[in-house]
């Protein structure tokens, strides 16, 4: 210190609570409460100053001392520092003091941090008489303490004060810890505070004297340096343990009031305060169960008086607890109240919702009697509030509806609706076909996206456009050939259930298949007996509308298949003859000769081909003359060969056109034994690279025949099928599954009376393979009144009417499938809607205006008294 400062330091002000007292002795009746005595460690510490009091948890770490946690360093200390505070950085502010208090292995402290280490623009000097301390109270922390009893800092120290001069430099930070918070004799603690001109060192420290030193806040922190409020520089601040006045923590129990037993009820402890304290509710119902929550729900099985108790607890371990007594009678049961809502009109044979859902009872409805025509006879028994019929016949029906309670307890009412005839609304015809087609081919005509309300009765297909129907079937898709190339249009009409009708049209051109010709290529043209000569019709076209090749030698042997192979026995000039047949029934031919020479003739000639054009029958179908080769060579014969079969496949057919997933589809190959003895062949099924099945086939030469294998596709997708090695084909399987969307929501009316119903149409569409089913929810004030089930067969769309009645006037928003439509309701009789002026000029019900005056004058009080500065 300097001089005798201390000598001319003013005295410890009064206790927070006398301040506190004197600020509101104008509120008549308001008393305040003393905290009780601190008694060991305290959970909490009320910090008052002027009419604010802060209560402040203190930061717990009973691991280390208050020492260790400041961590004070200086060159001497190891590890060594600045003449700094090292554990408290999360504490520290440029500019400011930070006050918290610290509970260690050795009591609890009140702990202050001046500065920041390492801020550029600090250093200042604070002055603080501190009085009150409990008498076996220790300096904990004295920063700064240098080994040489040099230091700048002035700390005067007595049995309960503590008067005390910081000085600190740029860069560093200053501060102490004073411990015995925890002391019996702890009561209140009183801080003088003198910061910039006023501090006694102000002028005198080399980091003072100027508006660049001035410190700037005192900020009061908890747990992790979080600000529970900020103190004057200027005004004294008392210490009390316990919370602030106010703040005590309170269990409060609101129950009800004489349940029946296995009524459920509700025990509510949301009155307990202060609520941003407490962290736990811990309930004893008295009957043996337990439970925590702010509020906890509860039936009693037995009558009888019950004691139920409810603890609650803060942060810091601190508890309170209080009691209260539930009476529970004997349980009575109280009849249900039917309740009946029905749409005013419904369609005859179109189902309606029937909404007995404002039924109520005691112990819960178990069974809803419907009876739709009110003869006396129930027609349905449900569990659901909610059921859906149509009426059969037009005029007014009358529902009787019954409810019977867990009991057999029962209630009836009646609901009445006019039954009107349906509107028909016609069909939409919609029809797809390939732009292109050939002559005998089938051209797939699709009209499945053809669309009506109801659903699509029959097809008429008028495949020429001439007004003239060619056949009528109720099937979607139809497969067509034209015997005739052109452009054709091809018209459908769609016939719903009532006799409407659309049409709509597609074209086709449809052009000539290629012309049937025979080509023949052999692997010679002049050989010797008993040499192999190949030969190959692979030429001949169109190769897909070829049914079977025929191979006539010349020497009174035939062969068939694409290919063929033989040889002859004898010298001379033969004609080997090549017959195509064709799908729709034409042939064509094409010859070529082959010279056989004697053994050691000249070198064969390489082999010619030769071919023609085909016609519709076997008229005169020249060739050209084949290619001869060189001269013949000689050399006996050969041995002939042995016999052998030779197979030839077919291409894989598929009978199934469209196909779903889950559907057989049969798949099928021609295997031809186009050799010269008999054989077996093998046949392999194949999907996806996978052999699941395989067949052998026992032929005689030239004997063919079908093999088929079926299979079931399991999953959607293009698969690939292999028969016996032959060219691979795929299958596209469409997935067996409904395709369900809502497409449009739309209002009957955009504005209706409270007297009137509300009526949304939500249209449905399937645009999957199979029919399919949904459920919707209508959402009107921020929740789902109403469930609607609907079926849509593929490629259709049915419409699904809700129908609501709002008491009140106003703007609402209805929601199905996320589709949002607006209603304006309005009164009959003029009332207002929402957004006009309703004010009343009723007094607030239960506060007279005494009890109003005497509630604002104690919420000026409380105010007054509890203020926590920004908590």
């Amino acid at each position: 210190m300097f001089g005798n400062a201390a000598g001319e330091r003013t005295t410890a002000l009064a206790l927070a609570l006398v301040v506190l007292a004197s600020a509101v002795t104008a509120v008549p009746g308001l008393v305040l409460l003393a905290p009780p005595a601190a008694a060991d460690t305290p959970s909490t510490v009320a910090v008052a100053q002027g009419s604010n009091c802060y209560t402040v948890t203190p930061v717990v770490d009973e691991s280390q001392t208050v020492e260790e946690f400041y961590d004070y360093r200086n060159p001497e200390t190891d590890p060594s520092g600045d003449y700094s505070s090292y554990g408290t950085d999360e504490y520290q502010e440029p500019r400011s003091s930070s006050m918290f208090f610290y509970t260690g292995s050795e009591g609890t402290s009140l702990v202050v941090v001046h500065g920041q280490r390492g801020d550029q623009g600090n250093g200042s000097t604070v002055s603080w008489d501190v009085s009150g301390l409990p008498s076996d109270w220790d300096l904990a922390v004295q920063d700064d303490e240098y080994e040489n009893d040099t230091q700048d800092d002035n700390f005067d120290t007595g049995d309960t004060t503590a008067d005390i001069d910081w000085m600190y430099n740029n860069l560093r930070n200053d501060g102490a810890a004073f411990r015995g918070l925890e002391s019996e004799e702890f009561d209140t603690i009183t801080i003088e505070p003198r910061y910039n001109e006023e501090a006694d060192a102000w002028g005198d420290w080399f980091y003072s004297g100027s508006d660049q030193y001035h410190v700037e806040s005192w900020t009061l922190m908890e747990e992790g340096g979080e600000t529970v409020g900020e103190l004057a520089l200027d005004q004294e601040v008392t210490i009390t343990a316990g919370p602030c006045p106010g703040d005590e923590l309170t269990a409060d129990i609101d129950a009800p009031g004489t349940p029946a037993a296995g009524e459920e009820v509700t025990f509510d402890a949301s009155g307990s305060t202060p609520e941003d304290r407490i962290v736990e509710y811990r309930w004893d119902l008295g009957d043996g169960t337990n439970a925590t929550g702010e509020s906890v729900d509860h039936a009693y099985d037995e009558p009888g008086n019950y004691t139920v108790s409810l603890t609650v607890e803060d942060a810091a371990g601190e508890t309170n607890s209080t009691s209260t007594e539930v009476t529970v009678t004997e349980a009575t049961n109280a009849p249900p109240t039917a309740s009946l809502s029905v749409p005013p009109n419904a369609t005859v044979n179109e189902s309606v919702q029937l909404d007995a859902g404002g039924s109520t009872d005691d112990e819960g409805i178990v069974e809803y009697r419907w009876d739709f025509d009110d003869d006396g006879t129930v027609d349905r028994g449900t569990d659901s509030p909610e059921t859906r019929y149509a009426f059969d016949s037009v005029g007014e029906a009358t529902v009787n509806l019954t409810v019977v309670d867990t009991a057999n307890a029962t209630d009836s009412t009646t609901a009445t609706l006019t039954v009107e005839e349906r509107t028909n609304e016609p069909p939409t015809a919609d029809l797809s076909a390939p732009s292109n087609g050939t002559v005998g081919e089938d051209v797939r005509f699709d009209a499945s996206g053809s669309s009506d309300d109801v659903g699509v009765e029959e097809y008429r297909w008028d495949f020429d456009d001439d007004g003239t129907v060619d056949r009528t079937i109720n099937a979607s898709v139809v497969q067509h050939p034209f015997d005739a190339a052109g452009e054709f249009t091809a018209n459908v009409t769609v016939v719903d259930a009532e006799g409407a009708t659309d049409s709509d049209t597609a074209t086709v051109t449809v052009s000539e298949s290629a012309a049937l010709s025979a080509v023949i290529d052999a692997s010679t043209t002049e050989a010797t007996p008993g040499d192999v000569i190949s030969f190959d019709g692979g030429a001949s076209t169109p190769a897909d509308g070829i049914t079977d090749y025929r191979w006539e030698f010349g020497d009174g042997e035939n062969g068939t298949g694409v290919t063929a192979e033989h040889a002859y026995e004898d010298p001379g000039t033969y004609t080997v003859t090549l017959r195509v047949n064709g799908t729709d029934n034409a042939t064509a031919t094409a010859e070529m000769e082959v010279t056989v020479a004697e053994d050691g003739g000249g070198d064969g000639g390489d082999g010619g081909n030769g071919g023609n054009d085909g016609d519709d029958d076997n008229g005169d179908n020249s060739s050209p003359p084949p290619s001869s080769g060189g001269g013949g060579g000689g050399g006996g014969a050969p041995p002939a060969p042995d016999p052998e079969p030779s197979f030839e496949l077919g291409g894989v057919n598929a009978t199934n056109g469209e196909l779903l997933a889950g559907e057989e589809a049969e798949f099928s190959i021609r295997v031809e034994n186009v050799g010269d003895a008999a054989g077996t062949r093998e046949v392999e099924f194949a999907v996806d690279g996978t052999t699941t099945a395989g067949r052998s086939v026992d032929l005689a030469p030239g004997e063919a025949e079908t093999v088929t294998f079926t299979h079931r596709f399991a999953e959607a997708g293009t698969h690939t099928v292999e028969l016996g090695g032959a060219e691979p084909t795929e299958v596209r399987v469409l997935p067996a599954e409904p395709d369900l969307s809502v497409t449009d929501v739309s209002l009957a009316d955009d504005t209706v009376t409270t007297e009137e119903d509300v009526r949304i149409d939500a249209t449905v569409r399937n645009d999957g393979y199979v029919e399919g089913s949904m459920e919707l929810e209508l959402v009107l004030f921020d929740e789902v009144v109403a469930v609607e089930s609907v079926s849509v067969p593929r490629g259709e769309a049915r419409t699904v009417t809700f129908t609501r009645r709002v008491s009140a006037p106003g703007t609402y928003t209805a929601s199905v499938a996320g589709r949002n439509v607006t209603v304006e309701v309005v009164g009959t009789d003029g009332a207002p809607t929402r957004g006009e002026d309703r004010t009343s000029e009723t007094a607030a019900p239960g506060f007279t205006p005494l009890a109003t005056l005497l509630a604002l004058l104690s919420l000026v009080a409380c105010a007054v008294v509890r203020s926590r500065g920004g908590r």
